[in-house]
Protein backbone atom coordinates (compact mmCIF):
# COMPACT_ATOMS: atom_id res chain seq x y z
CA UNK A 1 0.00 0.00 0.00
CA UNK A 2 1.16 3.47 -1.06
CA UNK A 3 0.39 6.80 0.77
CA UNK A 4 0.95 9.98 -0.81
CA UNK A 5 0.56 13.72 -0.04
CA UNK A 6 1.26 16.28 -2.71
CA UNK A 7 1.80 19.76 -1.12
CA UNK A 8 2.68 22.96 -2.51
CA UNK A 9 5.50 24.52 -0.79
CA UNK A 10 3.85 27.37 0.91
CA UNK A 11 3.65 28.63 5.10
CA UNK A 12 0.39 26.66 5.35
CA UNK A 13 -0.67 23.28 6.70
CA UNK A 14 -2.57 20.71 4.60
CA UNK A 15 -5.07 18.57 5.01
CA UNK A 16 -4.60 14.45 5.34
CA UNK A 17 -8.06 13.85 4.64
CA UNK A 18 -11.88 14.73 4.22
CA UNK A 19 -14.60 14.27 6.80
CA UNK A 20 -17.74 12.93 6.28
CA UNK A 21 -20.97 14.28 7.86
CA UNK A 22 -23.72 12.35 8.39
CA UNK A 23 -27.05 14.08 8.71
CA UNK A 24 -29.93 12.23 10.80
CA UNK A 25 -33.00 13.51 9.65
CA UNK A 26 -36.36 13.61 11.48
CA UNK A 27 -39.09 10.98 10.17
CA UNK A 28 -43.00 11.09 10.12
CA UNK A 29 -43.34 7.69 13.00
CA UNK A 30 -45.06 6.11 10.51
CA UNK A 31 -41.93 5.72 8.65
CA UNK A 32 -39.83 5.31 11.79
CA UNK A 33 -42.02 2.22 13.10
CA UNK A 34 -39.71 -0.82 12.39
CA UNK A 35 -43.37 -2.45 11.68
CA UNK A 36 -44.14 -0.41 9.00
CA UNK A 37 -47.96 0.06 7.35
CA UNK A 38 -49.35 -3.15 10.31
CA UNK A 39 -48.56 -0.67 12.72
CA UNK A 40 -52.15 0.75 11.70
CA UNK A 41 -54.83 -1.25 11.71
CA UNK A 42 -56.98 -0.09 8.65
CA UNK A 43 -53.89 -1.03 6.64
CA UNK A 44 -55.84 -1.16 3.44
CA UNK A 45 -57.36 2.37 3.44
CA UNK A 46 -53.63 3.17 4.21
CA UNK A 47 -52.56 1.25 1.08
CA UNK A 48 -55.33 3.56 -0.84
CA UNK A 49 -53.98 6.81 0.43
CA UNK A 50 -50.55 5.80 -0.39
CA UNK A 51 -51.31 4.89 -3.64
CA UNK A 52 -53.32 8.72 -4.18
CA UNK A 53 -50.40 9.79 -2.73
CA UNK A 54 -48.12 8.80 -5.28
CA UNK A 55 -50.26 9.39 -8.65
CA UNK A 56 -50.05 13.16 -6.94
CA UNK A 57 -53.36 13.53 -6.09
CA UNK A 58 -53.48 15.38 -2.37
CA UNK A 59 -57.62 15.95 -2.92
CA UNK A 60 -57.80 12.01 -3.08
CA UNK A 61 -55.41 11.09 -0.80
CA UNK A 62 -56.93 13.81 1.68
CA UNK A 63 -60.22 11.82 1.37
CA UNK A 64 -58.26 8.97 1.84
CA UNK A 65 -57.23 10.20 5.52
CA UNK A 66 -60.61 11.67 6.25
CA UNK A 67 -61.86 7.84 6.42
CA UNK A 68 -59.46 6.42 8.35
CA UNK A 69 -59.99 9.62 10.69
CA UNK A 70 -63.91 8.25 11.66
CA UNK A 71 -63.34 4.43 11.16
CA UNK A 72 -60.05 5.23 13.58
CA UNK A 73 -62.07 7.24 15.89
CA UNK A 74 -65.07 5.10 16.24
CA UNK A 75 -62.91 2.01 16.81
CA UNK A 76 -60.23 3.68 19.20
CA UNK A 77 -57.57 3.01 16.66
CA UNK A 78 -54.80 5.36 18.32
CA UNK A 79 -52.28 5.12 15.54
CA UNK A 80 -54.33 5.29 12.06
CA UNK A 81 -56.14 8.55 14.07
CA UNK A 82 -53.08 10.27 14.54
CA UNK A 83 -51.25 9.97 11.96
CA UNK A 84 -54.52 10.42 9.64
CA UNK A 85 -55.31 13.59 11.63
CA UNK A 86 -51.59 14.78 11.22
CA UNK A 87 -51.11 13.81 7.44
CA UNK A 88 -54.59 15.32 6.55
CA UNK A 89 -53.27 18.60 7.99
CA UNK A 90 -50.39 18.57 5.93
CA UNK A 91 -51.75 17.05 2.74
CA UNK A 92 -54.17 19.85 2.33
CA UNK A 93 -51.65 22.58 3.62
CA UNK A 94 -49.43 21.17 0.49
CA UNK A 95 -52.67 22.65 -2.01
CA UNK A 96 -53.18 25.75 -0.01
CA UNK A 97 -50.09 26.76 2.39
CA UNK A 98 -52.27 29.68 3.40
CA UNK A 99 -54.76 27.25 4.63
CA UNK A 100 -51.82 25.84 6.37
CA UNK A 101 -52.78 27.66 10.04
CA UNK A 102 -56.26 26.67 9.91
CA UNK A 103 -55.58 23.41 9.10
CA UNK A 104 -53.15 23.01 11.85
CA UNK A 105 -55.63 24.25 14.44
CA UNK A 106 -58.41 21.60 12.90
CA UNK A 107 -56.48 18.96 13.74
CA UNK A 108 -55.23 20.10 17.65
CA UNK A 109 -59.32 20.09 17.79
CA UNK A 110 -59.77 16.66 16.66
CA UNK A 111 -57.14 15.37 19.08
CA UNK A 112 -58.26 17.14 22.16
CA UNK A 113 -61.61 15.78 21.31
CA UNK A 114 -60.42 12.31 20.84
CA UNK A 115 -59.36 12.86 24.48
CA UNK A 116 -56.52 9.93 24.38
CA UNK A 117 -53.49 11.01 26.63
CA UNK A 118 -51.10 9.18 24.72
CA UNK A 119 -52.77 11.06 21.30
CA UNK A 120 -52.50 14.30 23.02
CA UNK A 121 -49.24 14.13 24.81
CA UNK A 122 -47.75 13.38 21.22
CA UNK A 123 -49.63 16.02 19.84
CA UNK A 124 -48.78 18.75 22.55
CA UNK A 125 -44.80 17.91 22.61
CA UNK A 126 -44.16 17.34 19.20
CA UNK A 127 -46.68 19.78 17.09
CA UNK A 128 -47.67 22.72 19.68
CA UNK A 129 -46.13 25.39 20.65
CA UNK A 130 -46.11 24.32 24.74
CA UNK A 131 -43.43 24.58 26.85
CA UNK A 132 -42.04 21.60 28.88
CA UNK A 133 -43.12 22.65 31.96
CA UNK A 134 -47.17 22.95 30.39
CA UNK A 135 -46.97 19.45 29.30
CA UNK A 136 -46.00 18.32 32.26
CA UNK A 137 -48.76 19.75 33.98
CA UNK A 138 -50.72 17.93 31.22
CA UNK A 139 -48.90 14.42 32.00
CA UNK A 140 -49.44 14.75 35.73
CA UNK A 141 -52.70 15.22 35.28
CA UNK A 142 -53.48 12.32 33.36
CA UNK A 143 -51.10 10.26 35.57
CA UNK A 144 -53.52 7.24 36.28
CA UNK A 145 -54.87 6.97 32.39
CA UNK A 146 -51.13 7.46 31.48
CA UNK A 147 -50.05 5.10 33.66
CA UNK A 148 -52.73 2.41 33.02
CA UNK A 149 -51.42 2.10 28.84
CA UNK A 150 -48.41 1.18 26.81
CA UNK A 151 -48.27 2.09 23.53
CA UNK A 152 -44.84 1.59 21.80
CA UNK A 153 -46.07 2.92 18.82
CA UNK A 154 -45.81 6.41 19.99
CA UNK A 155 -42.75 6.07 21.98
CA UNK A 156 -40.15 6.66 19.17
CA UNK A 157 -39.77 10.15 20.90
CA UNK A 158 -36.82 8.52 23.38
CA UNK A 159 -35.11 7.01 20.27
CA UNK A 160 -31.99 8.52 21.76
CA UNK A 161 -32.60 7.74 25.04
CA UNK A 162 -29.64 4.70 25.98
CA UNK A 163 -29.19 3.71 22.79
CA UNK A 164 -32.64 3.63 21.59
CA UNK A 165 -32.94 0.89 24.04
CA UNK A 166 -35.08 2.62 27.05
CA UNK A 167 -38.20 2.38 25.03
CA UNK A 168 -37.55 -2.04 25.83
CA UNK A 169 -37.84 -1.07 29.29
CA UNK A 170 -40.75 1.38 29.56
CA UNK A 171 -43.81 0.30 31.74
CA UNK A 172 -46.02 2.43 30.02
CA UNK A 173 -47.19 5.80 28.83
CA UNK A 174 -46.63 7.73 31.77
CA UNK A 175 -42.86 6.65 32.45
CA UNK A 176 -42.66 7.62 28.60
CA UNK A 177 -43.69 11.05 28.38
CA UNK A 178 -41.30 11.67 31.46
CA UNK A 179 -38.36 10.52 29.84
CA UNK A 180 -39.48 11.96 26.67
CA UNK A 181 -39.77 15.56 28.77
CA UNK A 182 -37.25 15.24 30.81
CA UNK A 183 -34.57 14.87 27.75
CA UNK A 184 -35.61 18.62 27.18
CA UNK A 185 -34.89 19.75 30.39
CA UNK A 186 -31.40 21.95 31.13
CA UNK A 187 -29.58 19.78 33.78
CA UNK A 188 -26.79 21.72 34.36
CA UNK A 189 -27.43 21.90 38.10
CA UNK A 190 -25.30 20.75 40.85
CA UNK A 191 -28.24 18.43 41.97
CA UNK A 192 -30.41 17.66 38.96
CA UNK A 193 -33.53 17.20 41.55
CA UNK A 194 -33.82 21.23 41.81
CA UNK A 195 -35.51 20.35 38.11
CA UNK A 196 -38.95 19.03 38.87
CA UNK A 197 -39.78 16.32 35.80
CA UNK A 198 -35.97 14.99 36.53
CA UNK A 199 -37.28 14.63 40.29
CA UNK A 200 -40.53 13.12 39.60
CA UNK A 201 -39.01 11.00 36.90
CA UNK A 202 -36.45 9.96 39.57
CA UNK A 203 -38.51 9.02 42.08
CA UNK A 204 -41.37 6.97 40.23
CA UNK A 205 -38.20 4.73 38.83
CA UNK A 206 -36.79 4.10 42.36
CA UNK A 207 -34.78 1.70 42.12
CA UNK A 208 -35.66 0.19 38.83
CA UNK A 209 -32.96 -1.33 36.21
CA UNK A 210 -31.61 -0.06 34.39
CA UNK A 211 -33.98 2.77 34.17
CA UNK A 212 -33.02 4.54 37.94
CA UNK A 213 -28.76 4.15 36.32
CA UNK A 214 -29.34 5.69 33.17
CA UNK A 215 -31.07 8.63 34.90
CA UNK A 216 -28.13 9.07 37.12
CA UNK A 217 -25.80 8.78 34.35
CA UNK A 218 -27.67 11.19 31.65
CA UNK A 219 -27.56 14.01 34.48
CA UNK A 220 -23.63 13.10 34.34
CA UNK A 221 -23.06 13.32 30.61
CA UNK A 222 -24.60 17.39 31.05
CA UNK A 223 -22.26 18.63 33.36
CA UNK A 224 -18.34 19.71 31.87
CA UNK A 225 -15.67 17.44 31.67
CA UNK A 226 -13.86 18.51 35.42
CA UNK A 227 -17.05 17.77 36.66
CA UNK A 228 -18.34 14.80 34.97
CA UNK A 229 -15.06 12.84 35.22
CA UNK A 230 -15.92 12.37 39.42
CA UNK A 231 -19.45 11.67 38.66
CA UNK A 232 -18.25 8.89 36.17
CA UNK A 233 -16.18 7.21 38.08
CA UNK A 234 -18.39 6.86 41.14
CA UNK A 235 -21.13 5.70 38.59
CA UNK A 236 -19.08 2.90 36.87
CA UNK A 237 -17.87 1.72 40.49
CA UNK A 238 -21.22 1.91 41.74
CA UNK A 239 -23.02 -0.29 38.74
CA UNK A 240 -19.43 -2.82 38.72
CA UNK A 241 -20.51 -5.82 36.75
CA UNK A 242 -24.07 -4.48 35.27
CA UNK A 243 -24.13 -3.41 31.57
CA UNK A 244 -25.42 -0.05 32.52
CA UNK A 245 -21.74 0.83 33.68
CA UNK A 246 -20.74 0.95 30.15
CA UNK A 247 -21.99 4.17 29.32
CA UNK A 248 -20.12 6.16 32.40
CA UNK A 249 -16.83 3.62 31.57
CA UNK A 250 -17.37 4.77 27.64
CA UNK A 251 -17.44 8.62 28.45
CA UNK A 252 -14.32 7.83 30.70
CA UNK A 253 -12.56 6.45 27.42
CA UNK A 254 -13.52 9.22 25.68
CA UNK A 255 -12.02 11.73 28.32
CA UNK A 256 -9.11 10.20 28.53
CA UNK A 257 -8.54 10.92 24.37
CA UNK A 258 -9.98 14.31 24.93
CA UNK A 259 -6.64 14.97 27.73
CA UNK A 260 -3.98 13.14 25.64
CA UNK A 261 -4.92 15.17 22.55
CA UNK A 262 -4.72 18.48 24.77
CA UNK A 263 -1.41 17.70 26.91
CA UNK A 264 0.33 15.62 23.96
CA UNK A 265 0.23 12.55 25.67
CA UNK A 266 2.83 10.18 25.11
CA UNK A 267 2.79 6.56 22.73
CA UNK A 268 2.60 4.90 25.51
CA UNK A 269 -0.33 6.71 26.96
CA UNK A 270 -2.00 6.16 24.01
CA UNK A 271 -1.18 2.59 23.95
CA UNK A 272 -2.36 2.26 27.32
CA UNK A 273 -6.08 3.75 26.29
CA UNK A 274 -5.89 1.62 23.33
CA UNK A 275 -5.56 -1.64 25.21
CA UNK A 276 -8.59 -0.36 27.25
CA UNK A 277 -10.68 -0.29 24.35
CA UNK A 278 -10.01 -2.81 22.97
CA UNK A 279 -11.02 -5.05 27.11
CA UNK A 280 -13.62 -2.40 27.02
CA UNK A 281 -15.01 -4.00 23.40
CA UNK A 282 -14.61 -7.94 24.32
CA UNK A 283 -16.38 -7.60 27.52
CA UNK A 284 -19.06 -5.91 25.87
CA UNK A 285 -19.59 -8.04 23.22
CA UNK A 286 -19.85 -10.70 25.69
CA UNK A 287 -23.01 -9.59 27.25
CA UNK A 288 -26.46 -11.74 26.80
CA UNK A 289 -29.75 -10.88 26.95
CA UNK A 290 -31.01 -7.49 27.93
CA UNK A 291 -27.57 -6.45 29.16
CA UNK A 292 -26.46 -7.13 25.72
CA UNK A 293 -29.66 -4.61 24.63
CA UNK A 294 -28.70 -2.21 27.47
CA UNK A 295 -24.88 -1.77 26.63
CA UNK A 296 -25.82 -2.05 22.36
CA UNK A 297 -25.44 1.89 22.21
CA UNK A 298 -22.03 2.24 23.30
CA UNK A 299 -20.61 2.62 19.97
CA UNK A 300 -18.54 5.37 20.60
CA UNK A 301 -15.39 3.15 22.10
CA UNK A 302 -15.60 1.34 18.87
CA UNK A 303 -15.39 4.77 16.43
CA UNK A 304 -12.40 5.56 19.08
CA UNK A 305 -10.18 2.43 18.27
CA UNK A 306 -10.64 3.08 14.79
CA UNK A 307 -9.20 6.78 15.33
CA UNK A 308 -6.40 5.64 17.54
CA UNK A 309 -4.98 3.20 14.63
CA UNK A 310 -5.91 5.28 11.81
CA UNK A 311 -2.90 6.01 9.46
CA UNK A 312 -1.78 9.27 8.74
CA UNK A 313 0.76 12.02 7.00
CA UNK A 314 0.71 15.56 6.32
CA UNK A 315 2.80 18.42 5.59
CA UNK A 316 3.61 21.89 6.14
CA UNK A 317 6.06 24.46 5.41
CA UNK A 318 7.40 26.26 8.58
CA UNK A 319 10.41 28.52 8.18
CA UNK A 320 11.31 27.80 4.66
CA UNK A 321 11.69 23.82 6.05
CA UNK A 322 9.37 20.86 4.96
CA UNK A 323 7.66 19.57 8.05
CA UNK A 324 5.94 16.04 7.74
CA UNK A 325 3.49 15.15 10.83
CA UNK A 326 2.35 11.39 10.85
CA UNK A 327 0.66 9.03 12.85
CA UNK A 328 0.79 5.36 13.59
CA UNK A 329 3.46 4.77 10.66
CA UNK A 330 7.30 4.29 10.72
CA UNK A 331 8.77 6.28 8.26
CA UNK A 332 7.99 8.75 5.68
CA UNK A 333 10.18 9.23 2.50
CA UNK A 334 9.71 13.11 1.37
CA UNK A 335 11.17 14.36 -2.41
CA UNK A 336 11.27 18.12 -3.61
CA UNK A 337 10.23 18.69 -7.52
CA UNK A 338 11.49 21.61 -9.36
CA UNK A 339 10.04 22.20 -12.68
CA UNK A 340 11.84 24.68 -15.92
CA UNK A 341 11.16 24.37 -19.54
CA UNK A 342 12.14 20.56 -19.45
CA UNK A 343 9.54 19.72 -16.85
CA UNK A 344 9.84 18.05 -13.57
CA UNK A 345 12.57 17.34 -12.18
CA UNK A 346 13.78 15.86 -8.54
CA UNK A 347 15.87 18.79 -6.77
CA UNK A 348 16.49 16.79 -3.39
CA UNK A 349 14.96 13.85 -1.22
CA UNK A 350 15.12 12.57 2.68
CA UNK A 351 13.70 10.01 4.71
CA UNK A 352 12.54 10.33 8.30
CA UNK A 353 14.13 7.73 10.38
CA UNK A 354 12.74 4.26 11.02
CA UNK A 355 11.23 5.07 14.43
CA UNK A 356 11.08 8.77 15.60
CA UNK A 357 11.30 8.43 19.10
CA UNK A 358 10.24 12.34 19.96
CA UNK A 359 7.41 14.18 18.89
CA UNK A 360 9.80 16.96 16.53
CA UNK A 361 13.10 16.10 15.31
CA UNK A 362 15.61 18.58 14.78
CA UNK A 363 16.54 19.19 10.63
CA UNK A 364 19.62 18.17 9.28
CA UNK A 365 22.02 19.11 6.80
CA UNK A 366 22.27 21.98 4.19
CA UNK A 367 19.75 24.28 2.93
CA UNK A 368 19.91 25.82 -0.48
CA UNK A 369 19.85 29.45 -0.11
CA UNK A 370 17.18 31.13 -1.63
CA UNK A 371 18.99 31.97 -5.06
CA UNK A 372 19.35 28.55 -5.44
CA UNK A 373 15.87 27.32 -4.87
CA UNK A 374 13.50 26.76 -7.79
CA UNK A 375 10.82 29.29 -8.86
CA UNK A 376 8.25 26.72 -8.57
CA UNK A 377 8.58 23.47 -5.99
CA UNK A 378 6.05 20.85 -4.81
CA UNK A 379 6.98 18.36 -2.26
CA UNK A 380 5.83 14.73 -2.16
CA UNK A 381 5.57 12.36 0.65
CA UNK A 382 5.09 8.61 0.85
CA UNK A 383 4.79 6.88 4.41
CA UNK A 384 5.47 3.29 4.83
CA UNK A 385 2.52 0.65 5.57
CA UNK A 386 3.74 -0.30 8.70
CA UNK A 387 1.32 0.49 11.13
CA UNK A 388 1.68 1.17 14.78
CA UNK A 389 -1.02 0.97 17.15
CA UNK A 390 -2.23 4.26 18.84
CA UNK A 391 0.59 6.59 18.80
CA UNK A 392 0.47 10.15 19.22
CA UNK A 393 1.25 12.68 16.26
CA UNK A 394 4.81 12.84 15.55
CA UNK A 395 6.80 15.44 13.60
CA UNK A 396 9.80 15.27 11.71
CA UNK A 397 11.75 18.48 10.28
CA UNK A 398 13.79 17.16 6.70
CA UNK A 399 17.18 18.01 5.73
CA UNK A 400 16.09 20.63 3.08
CA UNK A 401 14.45 24.22 2.37
CA UNK A 402 11.84 25.81 -0.11
CA UNK A 403 12.21 29.13 -1.70
CA UNK A 404 11.07 31.49 0.72
CA UNK A 405 7.86 33.79 -0.82
CA UNK A 406 5.33 32.25 -2.47
CA UNK A 407 2.20 32.87 -3.50
CA UNK A 408 -1.32 31.46 -2.62
CA UNK A 409 -0.79 27.68 -2.67
CA UNK A 410 -3.50 24.96 -4.40
CA UNK A 411 -2.63 22.08 -2.56
CA UNK A 412 -3.40 18.30 -3.13
CA UNK A 413 -3.64 15.49 -0.47
CA UNK A 414 -4.12 12.12 -1.11
CA UNK A 415 -3.77 8.27 0.30
CA UNK A 416 -5.44 5.12 -0.78
CA UNK A 417 -6.74 4.69 2.59
CA UNK A 418 -10.54 5.84 2.91
CA UNK A 419 -9.77 9.48 3.87
CA UNK A 420 -7.60 10.43 0.96
CA UNK A 421 -6.86 8.96 -3.12
CA UNK A 422 -4.02 8.08 -4.81
CA UNK A 423 -1.94 10.88 -6.87
CA UNK A 424 0.56 10.93 -9.69
CA UNK A 425 4.08 12.01 -9.67
CA UNK A 426 5.27 14.15 -10.89
CA UNK A 427 2.80 16.36 -9.24
CA UNK A 428 0.10 17.54 -11.29
CA UNK A 429 -0.31 21.76 -11.91
CA UNK A 430 -2.78 21.83 -9.23
CA UNK A 431 -0.07 21.18 -6.75
CA UNK A 432 2.06 23.94 -7.81
CA UNK A 433 2.71 27.42 -6.59
CA UNK A 434 5.48 30.44 -8.06
CA UNK A 435 7.11 32.63 -6.65
CA UNK A 436 6.04 35.89 -6.23
CA UNK A 437 9.80 37.14 -6.23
Amino acid sequence: MKISIILATTAAAILTGAAAVALNAFQPMTDNDPTGASAHALTSLWEEFSKEQKADKPKSAAEVLKKIKEEASAKRLHSDFYDASVKYAEVLASVNWKERDALNEGARKEILAYDEPIVTFTWKVDRSYSSSTEVFRYVENEKGRLSASRTPYFHEGIGSVMGGEMRSFVENDYEYALWRLVITRNLNYDNPSQDEIYSTLSEYLGDRYPGKAYLEFYAAEKRPDYIAKGLMEKLAEKYSGKAVSFWPRQELLLMRKRELDKNSGTSAQYKALYDDCMAFEKEREALKGDERKIASGCIAVSNLIETLTAKSVSAEVVAGKIVVTFMNVDKADVKLYSIDSRGWTTAATASTPKAVRSRTCASTGSSPSPSQSPATTAVRCSMSPTQRAASPARRWTSPFSTAPRLSQPRTSASTDSPACRQSSVPPSSTARTRSTG
